[in-house]
């Protein structure tokens, strides 16, 4: 395995790395000088953060740089064993507390979104990836252009899963499955790390857009999670855009329905989400979703459920799963990647992936986006392919699919 020797950095240095070689997984962090070991993965996913629990000396006054990708320094080759990777890049300094927050209002913000995860995605048409490609481009836009305007977290996230909900590529909105009596119920849910509060609604009909009831639920009432006939009774009353059931129904989904009854399985990935970190460190996720198709009337998976399929603490980090709901919630996997952020030594790729290994232990299969309090992203996903993106505040977006993202817009 290569070794990366950190040269000429200060202590409290956060660092990207990308090696060609081999995957990395970085649970140490380093001063000027400090040699760490790469180890671990497997050459499909090069792209790993250093462990974001860094202190320098007086904690509260960490010098940290900021680059392209969202926070660190890119190493762009793989060192031999024993030579040094010499880090250069653009950069920016702002002061953070011992979390990782801003002291001085000038953080960068990031935000990552995926649009399901399944085996079947990567043989799809060619005009369906593109189409797909094209939705989590607008979501990241949306969510990109509230966080420029110093918007916040939760604010950013509502908007990404809306432009998702609305394309009828994804499961979600107006491209929901069907369920086995050939209707659409949705779920969805919001987490807010600041105030460590969350919204969701599930079973819901008529709402066009689930993910804003979700929101309303978290900020006009005092519950946590609304199902049924009420979510579009108080959608309505909120002045939330309401559809007829219709609208909601796909050529494609009533083709998946048909294909299920003929027992040829679904061949798309579940549920939308987003997570994001705003200029003020505030952390937030989002996540939405139309079941499974064929689902029984009233099933409800783990996407609206706090902890399951969604979770957001300005403390660890915001998370957005999708896959097989009901695996997730017996693993209670988004709580379990807050855990071991909290109360481990883990890094949020390697607590993303420790969860997802007691979902594959349940027989589930999928993944999640995730950030932390430091602005460290998580992608993984245990099938072939999710569709997947982030963009940050330097303006770089990628978004992928199967292997690495690649590069949607470039440096704007």
């Amino acid at each position: 395995m290569p070794w990366i020797t950190l040269v000429d950095r200060p202590a409290g240095d956060l660092a990207f790395v990308t090696l060609r070689s081999a995957a990395v997984e970085v649970c140490a962090a380093a001063a000027a000088g400090q040699t760490i070991r790469a180890t671990g993965g497997t050459a499909a996913r090069t792209n790993m953060w250093l462990d974001a629990s860094l202190r320098s000396p007086c904690p509260r006054r960490t010098l940290c740089r900021v680059s392209n990708p969202p926070i660190g320094v890119a190493v762009r080759e793989a060192p031999l064993v024993g030579q040094d990777a010499r880090l250069s890049t653009r950069e920016a300094t702002w002061e953070s507390d011992d979390r990782g927050r801003p002291m001085n209002g000038a953080s960068p913000w990031v935000v990552a979104v995926h649009g399901g995860a399944g085996d079947g995605i990567a043989r799809l048409p060619e005009e369906r990836l593109r189409a797909a490609r094209d939705g989590l481009v607008g979501a990241l836009a949306a969510a990109g252009d509230v966080l420029r305007g110093r918007g916040g977290a939760v604010e950013a996230v509502v908007g990404a899963v809306k432009v998702l909900e609305d394309a009828p590529e994804f499961n979600a909105g107006r491209g929901s499955v069907l369920t086995c009596d050939g209707r659409v119920e949705t779920d969805a849910a919001v987490a807010d790390g600041r105030r460590r509060r969350a919204g969701a609604v599930a079973a819901c009909r008529g709402v066009r857009n689930p993910v804003e009831a979700a929101r309303a639920v978290m900020q006009r009432t005092e519950h946590v999670l609304l199902v049924g006939d009420s979510v579009g009774e108080l959608a309505a009353r909120w002045g939330l855009e309401l559809q007829d059931d219709e609208w909601f129904v796909t050529a494609r989904a009533r083709e998946q329905l048909r294909r299920l009854h003929e027992e040829v399985p679904p061949s798309t990935g579940e549920t939308v989400g987003a997570v994001a970190r705003d200029p003020d460190g505030h952390l937030a996720a989002a996540t939405s979703t139309g079941g499974r198709a064929g689902q029984l009337r009233g099933r409800v998976g783990d996407s609206p459920v706090v902890g399951a399929g969604i979770w957001a603490d300005d403390d660890t980090c915001a998370v957005s799963a999708t896959g097989d709901g009901e695996q997730f919630l017996l693993a209670a996997f988004a709580h379990s990647v807050d855990a071991l952020v909290r109360m481990s030594d883990a890094s949020l790729g390697a607590a993303c992936d420790r969860a997802l290994g007691t979902v594959s232990a349940r027989g589930g299969r999928g993944g999640c986006v995730a950030v932390d309090a430091a602005g460290n992203l998580a992608m993984p996903f245990t099938t072939t392919a999710m569709y997947r993106g982030w963009a940050d505040s330097t303006g770089r977006m990628e978004i992928g699919v199967t292997g690495e993202p690649e590069l949607a817009s470039g440096d704007r």
